[in-house]
């Protein structure tokens, strides 16, 4: 193994210094694109030098929860971008030429089409079809290029937004500032304790903004979980913010009788089919027992032939992963991402970067798992008499 030496801090073009107290919108994007240069190897099992870690480390420490979850966020969105995007081809010099190119072929397209094809002879369907699609494709250029404009790439290259007062500099600060969590105290299922959601509108949300739950109680007992947290919808809140409140609930009436009236025949309908079902099955299976009477050993191949087909019902689902999927919809639901949850994760990352201070310890506490919270809590307490509830509960599973 060679050892190389690790470089000196001021060999780094990337490296800032680490600042104390809160972040604006456009030093999170930074510092997020700084650590995002560093630690993008991780993907890969890159192994980084301890001063990377204690660097990162350090950072860390002198920011509140809710800016390190502006950091992380935006670093991780970076990554997904440059994993399962083509961001890095299109904020490349080339990539701009090619959008240049792309656009005005189409607008080229358009205006030949509008002012130099004869369109008399033409179907005026395939006419208005031709205007739509080109039309299309213009918007989505359009939109596009904002994205561009308005990604987190472009925001990691400005580098002194204090030195320019302009209209451009305020809109990309507006709109920085709009990507903000935002956080919203939803209504609360099973009188449980009020949190603060994560609820950031979907034009300005970097993530889905919450956990996949599974829950293993509702899977046994094949029954479907509920949802914690029910939210106010943002077109409620906006309506509520424009004083038109009263016009959002007569519409949200509306929809409510319609679905209810929509509900209602529904399962009338599927009613009357079970019911059919139902008489169906009774006469086909009175049929079948009496051929089977009449017919010595078809019993026998009936019974041979479901399991057959049962067996291969079975074979199929789980090696195409239907099982799966099903499992998926049926028993995992999504819940919003809380401010509680996130500053307790943050808290007890930090309370265990203080007895990391080399390697094996932080190998170590990286592995630990429950035994961390017993280390940590009172250890005269005799637990030997829950070994029995322990044993129970294995058995009962």
């Amino acid at each position: 193994m060679i050892m190389v030496p690790e470089p000196d801090k001021e060999a780094r073009a990337t490296d800032m210094p680490v600042k104390k107290g809160g972040l604006n919108d456009l030093e999170v994007v930074h510092y997020a694109y700084k650590y995002f240069q560093i630690f993008k190897g991780l993907v890969v099992d890159n192994i980084f030098s301890f001063r990377e870690r204690n660097e990162s480390r350090e950072f860390f420490k002198e920011r509140k929860a809710e800016d390190a979850l502006r950091v992380i966020e935006v670093e991780l969105n970076f990554i997904y971008e440059v994993l399962y995007t083509k961001v890095q081809v299109v904020h490349s010099i080339w990539g701009y030429v090619f959008r240049v190119i792309a656009f005005g072929s189409i607008l080229a397209s358009l205006g030949v089409f509008h002012f130099v094809t004869e369109k008399n002879g033409l179907n005026q369907f395939d006419v208005g079809v031709t205007y739509t699609l080109l039309l299309g494709a213009i918007i989505l250029d359009v939109i596009a290029f904002f994205m561009l404009i308005f990604s987190d790439w472009t925001f990691a290259s400005i580098k002194d937004p204090d030195s320019d007062k302009g209209i451009i500099a305020m809109i990309f600060k507006s709109f920085l500032h709009f990507k903000r969590p935002w956080w919203r105290i939803p209504v609360c299922e099973n009188g449980c304790h009020e949190h603060n959601v994560l609820a950031t509108p979907i034009l300005f949300r970097r993530w889905s903004g919450s956990l996949a739950s599974y829950n293993l109680i509702s899977y046994c007992l094949k029954s479907h979980p509920s949802r914690i947290h029910k939210f106010i919808r943002w077109p409620r809140v906006i309506s509520q913010k424009l004083g038109i409140g009263w016009c959002y609930k007569i519409v949200v009436g509306v929809i409510k009788a319609a679905l209810i009236a929509v509900k209602r025949f529904l399962s009338c309908l599927i009613n009357i089919l079970f019911f059919i079902k139902g008489k169906l099955i009774a006469f086909i299976d009175f049929v079948v027992q009496k051929i089977m009477l009449n017919i010595p050993g078809l019993r026998y191949i009936i019974e041979k032939i479901s399991v057959a087909f049962v067996y291969v019902r079975t074979y199929i689902m789980g090696s195409m992963g239907i099982n799966d999927l099903l499992d998926q919809i049926l028993y995992v639901y999504r819940e919003p991402f809380t401010k509680e949850l996130w500053e307790f994760i943050f808290e007890e990352l930090k309370n265990k970067a203080d007895y990391a201070d080399d390697p094996e310890a932080a190998k170590r506490i990286s592995a630990a798992r429950g035994e961390w919270v017993l280390t940590d809590s009172d250890t005269k307490i005799d637990r030997s008499s829950l070994l029995q509830y322990f044993v129970g509960g294995l058995h009962f599973w």
